[in-house]
């Protein structure tokens, strides 16, 4: 499964925000994360607002990467 690969910052629970994939320990969607790129913030300042790491957002973003391929990869 995808989520096994990147579940050091990532995770899924039915009882935190209906399964949506969240940063791990918190209820910051990886979705939040992937706005707050759209609209310019930095890496920094995502780390800063959200108290979240650097390489919890990489790895976030990794796994958002990596499912939007899944479907089209052989």
């Amino acid at each position: 499964s995808i989520l096994k690969e990147y579940n050091l910052a990532v995770s899924m629970n039915t009882k935190i925000l209906g399964n949506t994939p969240v940063i791990k320990g918190t209820r910051i969607p990886v979705s939040l994360i992937v706005a707050c790129f759209r609209d310019g913030m930095t890496l920094e300042e995502i780390s800063n607002s959200y108290n979240v790491t650097l390489e919890d957002i990489e790895i976030a973003m990794d796994f958002v990467i990596k499912l939007l391929d899944f479907p089209f990869q052989n």
